[in-house]
């Protein structure tokens, strides 16, 4: 049993504690891969929001063109879509869309939506 005794136990002074440099260059890899999955995931994140904003937009303008045609035809007992700028100012939109722009046609029975900018066409 001395024997045992006398054993103890050292630490090594040529091992160095750390990591390796291609253990260092792995994690890095792996890093690098998450961010790039990241930057993708988060790209078609933004564009689905854009195109989602657009739609929602454009069928906004379309309810406030309704509406408006409605209460012409209620008032005036002729019907009549409105210009953006009209909508606005007899309460049918908050303010005028920043995505679309509306056009009524000549006898103002029917009207036109085009986008402004990178909205992408909808059907109406």
């Amino acid at each position: 049993m001395k024997a045992l005794r006398s054993i103890h136990w050292r630490k090594n002074s040529d091992h160095q504690e750390g990591f390796t440099l291609v253990e260092l260059l792995v994690v890095i890899v792996i890093l690098g891969i998450l961010a790039a999955i990241v930057v993708f995931a988060v790209t078609g994140i933004t564009g689905n929001g854009q195109k989602s904003a657009c739609q929602t937009d454009a069928k906004t303008v379309e309810a406030a063109e309704e509406a408006a045609f409605a209460q012409t035809q209620s008032t005036t007992g002729t019907g009549a879509y409105q210009s953006m700028a009209n909508l606005v100012s007899n309460g049918f939109l908050h303010s005028a869309s920043t995505l679309w722009n509306v056009s009524p046609a000549a006898p103002t029975t029917s009207y036109t939506l085009t986008p402004l900018g990178s909205c992408p066409t909808t059907d109406q």
